[in-house]
C-alpha cells in the first residue's frame, strides 16, 4: 500500500514537472511581413513631376495600410564618367489606409536643385498595386509610364 503511494506521488509530481517545462517554452511569433515597392531613381527632366499612384486588389474585404519615402536627389562630383547623387529631401508619410475602391497618388515636386527622384512604399499586402508616372507639368501630358514592381523587404 505505502509503495502505490509513492508510486502516485511520483508519479503526479513528475507529471507537474513535465507540464511547467513544456509550457515554459518561449512564443515564437513571425513578425509581421512587409512588401516594398521602389520605383528607384528616376531622373526627371526641366518641368517634370513623378506621379505615384497607388491601389489595391478590388477584394471587398481587404484593408491595405502602406507608407510611402519620397527622395529627391542632386548631382554630386563626377569621376570617370560615373556622377554620384546625393540625397537633397526625404519626406516619410505617415501610415495611409485603403478599402477596396480606394487609390491614393502623391506628386514628388523636388526641389529645382534635383535631377532625379525616388518613391519607395512599404505595404503589409502583397498585392498593391504601385505605378509611377512622369508628367509635363506644363502640357499635363505624360512622358513615362512605369509599373512598380513588388519585392520584400522594409521601407528604407
Amino acid at each position: 500500500m505505502k509503495r502505490k503511494i509513492i508510486l502516485s506521488v511520483a508519479l503526479v509530481t513528475s507529471i507537474i514537472l513535465v507540464s511547467l517545462v513544456v509550457s515554459d517554452r518561449a512564443v515564437n511569433a513571425e513578425p509581421p511581413q512587409r512588401y516594398t515597392y521602389d520605383t528607384g531613381i528616376i531622373p526627371r527632366g526641366p518641368n517634370q513631376i513623378l506621379r505615384v499612384t497607388v491601389t489595391g486588389a478590388l477584394d471587398l474585404n481587404d484593408l491595405y495600410i502602406f507608407r510611402a519615402n519620397q527622395q529627391s536627389y542632386t548631382q554630386a562630383a563626377c569621376e570617370s564618367g560615373i556622377c554620384r547623387l546625393a540625397v537633397a529631401a526625404q519626406i516619410l508619410s505617415d501610415p495611409i489606409a485603403l478599402t477596396a475602391g480606394e487609390a491614393a497618388s502623391m506628386d514628388v515636386t523636388p526641389p529645382s536643385n534635383s535631377q532625379a527622384a525616388r518613391v519607395v512604399v512599404a505595404s503589409n499586402r502583397p498585392n498593391l498595386r504601385v505605378n509611377a508616372t512622369l508628367i509635363d507639368a506644363v502640357t499635363g501630358e505624360a512622358t513615362a509610364h512605369i509599373i512598380v514592381a513588388n519585392t520584400e523587404g522594409d521601407i528604407h
